[in-house]
């Protein structure tokens, strides 16, 4: 049988999350402002930017800034909540650390060609 949800908890945990993002967007931003962004960048891009045109990829930007902070400011995370959310973020980043050096052993330095199979009707 399934349990009800804590609401409290799983907000508190979406707002750590939102939170965790945060440095990830400012990279983007910074790479966004340095380097802009070409048409064949923009060609590539996912479906949602392509459709919002050159202002997508800042709207994208200001939108994950804004619901970090806003989820922030609403919910307050308290301390065992952020404290979860640390220790996931750390479990995640050991992981990453070590599976993409995997992944290279075992695939080698070729990598995948992403997009280059698809068709254009």
């Amino acid at each position: 049988m399934l349990q009800p949800v804590n609401d409290s908890a799983w907000r508190e945990d979406v707002a750590v999350a939102a939170i965790a993002l945060q440095p990830f967007v400012i990279l983007l931003a910074a790479t966004f402002l340095l380097h802009g962004i070409s048409p064949r960048q923009l060609a590539a891009a996912d479906p949602l930017i392509q459709i919002l045109g050159p202002a997508g990829f800042p709207a994208l930007i200001v939108a994950c800034l804004g619901l970090g902070g806003g989820w922030w400011i609403a919910v307050r995370p308290q301390r065992p909540a952020r404290q979860r959310g640390l220790g996931q973020g750390l479990a995640a980043l050991v992981t990453v650390a070590l599976g993409l050096p995997l992944v290279r052993l075992v695939i080698g330095r070729r990598r995948p060609s992403i997009g280059a199979n698809r068709r254009s009707d």
